[in-house]
């Protein structure tokens, strides 16, 4: 059975190793409601790239994915603090999943400088 072998529980990321941690709904609300889940943020041309924990494993059953870096495109003639994310333009939003804290930072900023020289064009 599918559900046998996937572990789709709650984590939150070991603040030390960079890692997941499994948690109870309360531990995981009370870590989440200090967006301790939001790795880094920043504008590059005309999206907002942001990089965050996810809460579960969304490798489903293959390569554990615990990390996602989206970009997401803002909205003309808009300005956009930093944090405050284009929920009407999702669908044109870009992604990437990872294993690692480090392959996150590492494609946040490749994500970060593809937009930003995408501003140039």
């Amino acid at each position: 059975m599918l559900r046998d072998t996937l572990d789709i529980g709650l984590h939150v990321m070991d603040p030390a190793t960079k890692a997941p941690v499994r948690a109870t709904p309360h531990e995981f609300e009370a870590w989440r409601s200090k967006d301790k889940h939001r790795i880094k943020v920043e504008q590059a041309g005309k999206y907002v790239v942001s990089t965050i924990f996810l809460a579960f494993d969304h490798g489903f059953g293959g390569r554990p994915l615990w990390f996602e870096t989206m970009a997401f495109p803002i909205e003309e003639g808009g300005d956009m603090e930093i944090g405050d994310l284009p929920a009407s333009n999702a669908s044109e939003a870009d992604g990437r999943r990872y294993e690692t804290y480090a392959e996150a930072l590492e494609g946040h900023d490749e994500m970060v400088a593809k937009y930003r020289d995408s501003a140039d064009d």
